[in-house]
């Protein structure tokens, strides 16, 4: 019996910091980064701004965003903001370009760092991974990984919309 309850407790004690930090995110997409005087920041505890995707040449490429992190700062100093890539509707050419570097290994390690220092020049708490439908290929498990594992060193967070 006491061997229950305590396992009860260790149990309730794990899971119980979980439950009490609900996540409320939004992604806010560029064509509405021009509302973003109209948004309550402060019911949100993540803001993925969305979509940034890279050009020919590895470098992300989104429409300014730096008054909306302002604004969302200034309402909601605790608020984590993300860079959001990808997105559900790629253009072909899009598309081709994140081939060429998530499935051809040697491509990642550069690009990867591109993400990192476009996260941290921008002040960003980190990226959230949004590839989907046909852009999920034979290298997307190995990029997650490595951009999650310089992501962390650099202490930022990573999530993602998974397909």
């Amino acid at each position: 019996m006491v061997k229950t309850i305590i396992f009860i407790f260790l149990l309730v004690a794990h899971f119980l910091p979980m439950a009490q930090s609900k996540k409320v995110v939004g992604y806010l997409p560029t064509y509405r980064f021009g509302s973003y005087n109209s948004i309550a920041y402060c019911k949100l505890t993540h803001l993925n701004l969305c979509f940034a995707n890279p050009d020919s040449n590895g470098n992300l490429k989104i429409d300014d965003f730096s008054a909306v992190t302002k604004k969302a700062k200034e309402q909601n100093p605790n608020i984590i903001i993300c860079i959001s890539v990808g997105g559900g509707v790629i253009p072909e050419t899009v598309m081709q370009t994140w081939k060429n570097i998530v499935d051809i290994p040697s491509n990642r390690p550069a690009f990867i760092s591109k993400i990192v220092r476009f996260v941290e020049s921008n002040k960003l708490d980190g990226v959230d991974f949004d590839l989907e439908w046909d852009a999920v290929t034979k290298g997307y498990s190995d990029f997650v990984i490595e951009l999650k594992d310089l992501l962390q060193k650099h202490n930022k967070i990573l999530s993602a919309a998974l397909p």
